[in-house]
């Protein structure tokens, strides 16, 4: 059983490993009841916000505590973390957080191009993350120009309010969530906060929480060189959790590994959960 919130699958094929912003969804477990809703553009900076993110093209996105009303936020493109309450016809859904716009409600609009799976029941996280625009709701300007099928009835009470626009979604569990049933997110893009463990090359680097795999490091692949990550930074990576099969990761990726490191992958994380990078952010202090 499925609800739609407005395609799914993807990851990084061979020489397209990098550090994107990217408006990826996620696939929909198999084994999972779900629920379904169905790209914006740059910003400018915002002093209120402490922690400017990374750049991509001429697009900065803004992550740190969110407070305030989000009409501050006007234009600005932003990075949130909270819970999806509910679906709004079949391409919205409204969210909320303890530390986004003061825990009040702010609906989402689901312009990614991709259906989202947002899972029914509790055996699956409801919190996400989300990068998109504020913007005031003018369904109409929408609709031309996101090609968005958007219901006048069901958005008139949101009409000219305050709105992000979605270019990417992914589930954002706690780290003991995914440390309890890993795969049951296997596929899915998940948003996942850690620090810095071990850069093993420009691309490959480790990931450690306490509370991640009891404290076990997690393999991490698909940041690029400029990342310029440091040691013990702590971060928030969204990207696709998948087993390590080492046949596959040589068929699907160009990996920058000697013969010496992939042994000791190999040796060490085989058939253990890997993140695929989409986008790295520092994390909100």
């Amino acid at each position: 059983m499925m609800k739609l919130i407005g395609d799914i699958s993807k990851g990084f094929g061979k020489g397209a490993i990098a550090l994107i912003l990217s408006a990826g969804l996620l696939t929909a477990c198999q084994t999972n009841t779900q629920t379904s809703v169905e790209e914006p553009e740059s910003t400018s900076p915002n002093p209120a916000v402490e922690h400017p993110i990374s750049t991509t093209g001429d697009q900065s996105v803004r992550t740190g505590e969110l407070t305030g009303n989000i009409e501050k936020y006007m234009g600005e493109t932003l990075s949130i973390r909270g819970e999806m309450r509910e679906s709004v016809g079949d391409i919205a859904f409204s969210m909320a957080g303890d530390r986004l716009f003061d825990g009040k409600d702010v609906l989402v609009i689901n312009a990614t191009g991709t259906p989202f799976l947002v899972p029914d029941g509790n055996q699956f996280t409801k919190n996400l993350q989300v990068i998109g625009q504020v913007r005031r709701l003018a369904t109409a300007d929408l609709q031309k120009e996101y090609g968005l099928n958007l219901d006048p009835q069901t958005y008139q009470q949101y009409e000219d309010s305050s709105v992000v626009i979605a270019q990417s979604i992914a589930f954002a569990p706690e780290p003991e969530e995914i440390s309890k049933n890993p795969e049951s997110y296997y596929g899915q893009t998940i948003s996942v906060e850690g620090t810095v463990a071990d850069q093993l090359t420009p691309s490959t680097f480790t990931l450690q929480d306490n509370d991640l795999f009891a404290g076990e490091e997690v393999l991490v692949i698909g940041s690029t060189p400029d990342a310029a990550l440091a040691e013990k930074e702590d971060i928030v990576i969204t990207g696709v959790l998948r087993p390590y099969i080492p046949n596959e990761f040589e068929q699907d990726y160009d990996l920058d590994w000697d013969s010496g490191l992939k042994q000791k992958i190999d040796d060490e994380f085989i058939e253990k959960p890997v993140l695929v990078v989409e986008s790295i952010f520092p994390a909100a202090k």
